[in-house]
């Protein structure tokens, strides 16, 4: 670091001292400061025959730029203190007295490094909690109304809580009537959602992350009648905690936070229950995102019981996310109402029944994820009439019957699944033009898929797979042509003749696997330079 650029920040953090990033710009130049002192000191010991003073090192600084720079520090510093000392605090004494008090809830220890710096530490009563206090915001009048404790992941530092029966966590914080917002991430609380946090009036926001929540959601909590958002996410059980038990569900109770817009609980895979009729009283709702368990993870499995009928009345909801639980019974024809929903995922879920073909009502729809459910039926050909959708996953049920046609000239549709059903029927030769169909993956393998692939596919697919079909003929050279084509299975079909040498001008393609297949003839060279090559038990010459 050049002398010149210390010299100009150090005068400017002097213009602007009560500037908290100013501040910490100057403690940041008074360790460069303590560091030239030390190396000088060193020096002069290496090549002196007497032991130097301090002074006499300082004195020697003195007379260089950097020298006067490192003066100027310490006196700005010494300013400031003194600034500070006499300016009033803006943060009313009231809600610093509650956050302090509230601070007695946190431990904070490290086995490794007693001295660690823990999040609390600049709350301390002889500074300003609206300007000095980290994770603390004001309003203009001094008033408390976001508080933001985020810890360290670091084995074997903790931060955690020390509430009990006695001295439950956050009840300092109702003494804060103005706090609207509540973060907390990497907290070690090992509890319940706090019950004391149903008495802030005017929360809007709660979100706990990673924090080793468990227990189930306090009915409590239905009284947060300005609640716009609530957010438990576990993050991942291995690391952070089994997150939340319990057999109740959503509690009735919380039906009546009539502003809520988003409730996000993700990865409580030890909790069950069900979604409450009454949710139709969440008349501002936006987002429902409620996933709880996931490949590995061990648990009851969700959310149980049927998708309610009334959630066709939720009118401003545009997400709903429920993937991973364990819904049973039919999707109920009024979530057709959902004009707004852009986003449909029920995946890995246990819904039985068809997709009723009054879908094509939900114009705004841009991902429908069905995935994993024990759905049958045919395709309905209404599922065309969304002109949004971008994404369809119908894979891994029962849907039987020959593909829509129409499917293949929806306009923004770029990525289609429907893999592991009982489709049959034939590629169409001709998919429309490259403009009115966006395909960039697509996966139809374990079908009974028939014929020809077609002459062509989309110019911007990267990913196919029709491997476990009754595919046959010849294997198309203009696979060659495709650009962005990084993943192209067709292993376990009925293709015959020999492997187009064209194939290898797909510039990205990374993986081929042409395995079981009735292929002949001589492995092209060129097909060498793709890194996973698989062309088993066919009969080609020249494969090792």
């Amino acid at each position: 670091m050049s002398t010149m650029f210390v010299t100009r920040c150090t005068w400017y953090a002097l213009s602007q001292f009560h500037c908290t990033k100013c501040f910490e710009l100057l403690l940041i130049m008074r360790r460069i400061c303590t560091v030239r002192l030390q190396s000088k000191i060193m020096w002069t010991m290496q090549n002196s025959k007497r032991r130097p003073t301090s002074r006499k090192c300082t004195e020697s600084m003195a007379g260089t730029a950097m020298g006067w720079t490192c003066v100027t520090v310490l006196v700005l510093l010494s300013v400031r203190a003194s600034a500070q000392a006499r300016a009033p605090k803006t943060c009313k004494a009231a809600d610093e007295a509650a956050l302090l008090d509230f601070r007695r809830d946190f431990t904070c220890s490290d086995d490794i490094d007693p001295g660690v710096t823990c999040p609390l530490d600049s709350w301390t009563s002889d500074s300003d909690c609206c300007t000095d206090w980290e994770g603390i915001s004001c309003d203009s009048r001094g008033r408390v109304k976001k508080i933001k404790v985020t810890s360290f992941f670091r084995p074997p530092s903790s931060f955690g809580i020390r509430g009990n029966e006695r001295r439950p966590f956050g009840r300092p914080l109702a003494e804060l009537k103005e706090l609207q917002d509540i973060e907390m991430r990497f907290v070690q609380m090992s509890q319940p959602l706090p019950k004391a946090f149903a008495n802030i009036t005017k929360l809007r926001r709660l979100s706990l992350i990673a924090c080793n929540i468990i227990g189930e959601i306090p009915g409590e909590y239905g009284r947060l009648s300005n609640l716009e958002t609530l957010r438990v996410d576990t993050v991942s059980p291995d690391y952070f905690g089994q997150g939340m038990v319990g057999t109740t569900g959503i509690p009735q109770e919380l039906c009546s936070l009539h502003k809520l817009k988003h409730l996000f609980l993700f990865y409580n895979p030890q909790l069950s229950g069900s979604i409450p009729s009454c949710i139709d009283r969440w008349t501002s709702i936006e987002s429902i995102s409620i996933f709880n368990t996931m490949p590995g993870f061990t648990g009851v499995g969700g959310l149980t019981g049927k998708l309610p009928a009334t959630i066709g009345k939720l009118s401003t909801l545009k997400k709903l996310r429920l993937s991973w639980n364990n819904l049973r019974g039919e999707l109920p024809k009024s979530i057709t109402n959902l004009r707004h929903l852009r986003v449909l995922e029920l995946d890995h879920n246990q819904f039985t029944g068809s997709i009723p073909p009054q879908i094509a009502y939900m114009k705004s729809l841009e991902a429908l994820n069905l995935h994993s459910n024990r759905l049958y039926g045919k395709i309905p050909h209404s599922i065309a009439a969304l002109s949004n959708l971008i994404g369809l996953d119908l894979g891994n049920n029962s849907f039987w019957g020959e593909i829509p046609s129409v499917i293949y000239n929806m306009p923004r549709l770029g990525s289609l699944i429907l893999n592991n059903n009982r489709i049959w029927g034939r590629f169409p030769q001709y998919w429309g033009p490259d403009d009115a169909m966006k395909f960039f993956q697509i996966d139809v393998s374990h079908n009974y898929l028939s014929g020809p692939l077609p002459s062509k596919l989309k110019h911007n697919t990267f990913f196919f797979d029709a491997s476990f079909n009754s595919l046959s003929g010849s294997l198309p050279a203009s696979i060659g042509e495709l650009t962005f084509l990084r993943e192209l299975d067709l292993s376990y079909c009925k293709f015959t003749g020999r492997i187009p040498a064209d194939i290898a001008n797909a510039p990205a393609l990374t993986r081929l696997d042409l395995s079981f297949n009735k292929l002949s003839g001589p492995v092209p060279e060129a097909l060498r330079r793709i890194p996973e090559l698989y062309l088993a038990f066919d009969n080609v010459t020249g494969y090792r």
